[in-house]
């Protein structure tokens, strides 16, 4: 797990960052609504253990960017509705000429751009505290000792395959039989 990390965990930035990232990550292995609710209920355990409220300013703008993060990654990728929801606004004539792999990239400067931008709101504009964000030895030591089972190091290789099969295509060039399948 990303948070036991000595440097993210001592950085209360880098330790949303990663937060962000995670919910990146779990929208593009197709988690959806499940990425969300697994990231809320762990950071809620980490903003507890570090002294926040549910309803402090921190907790609001982490749940909130954790929801925006995971939609608009959603909203990148080939294998997901919204770029379903977006290919019904181009005329059918462009369709077989829309290139994915900028459409993918784009999408994901744009998130890069968004996050970063969020980020510079929340420290200086909204001036949230984070500084108890921090996770102390005895906190990491019991993330250390979470082990990944091997039914889940299953579920992540086939998650692997089924991103890799999904996305391979839209690299490929047009006369590729794997391409046209």
């Amino acid at each position: 797990m990303a948070v036991n990390k000595k440097k993210i965990a001592k950085n209360p930035w880098l330790l949303l960052l990663t937060i962000m990232l995670m919910s990146i990550a779990g929208t593009v292995c197709n988690a959806g609504f499940a990425a969300i609710f697994l990231l809320w209920t762990l950071f809620l355990q980490i903003a507890e253990k570090c002294g926040y409220e549910k309803k402090s300013p921190v907790v609001s703008f982490t749940l909130l960017m954790i929801v925006v993060c995971n939609i608009t990654t959603g909203n990148s990728l080939p294998y997901q509705g919204g770029v379903l929801a977006y290919m019904a606004f181009y005329d059918p004539t462009l369709i077989a000429t829309f290139n994915y792999a900028v459409f993918i990239f784009m999408s994901f400067s744009m998130l890069a751009v968004f996050i970063l931008i969020m980020f510079l709101f929340a420290k200086f504009i909204l001036r949230l505290d984070v500084s108890k964000l921090t996770l102390d030895e005895k906190i990491i030591q019991e993330y250390k000792n979470m082990e990944v089972t091997n039914l889940q190091k299953v579920g992540l290789g086939a998650t692997t395959v089924f991103i890799i099969l999904m996305l391979v295509p839209t690299f490929l060039p047009e006369t590729w039989y794997l391409k046209k399948f």
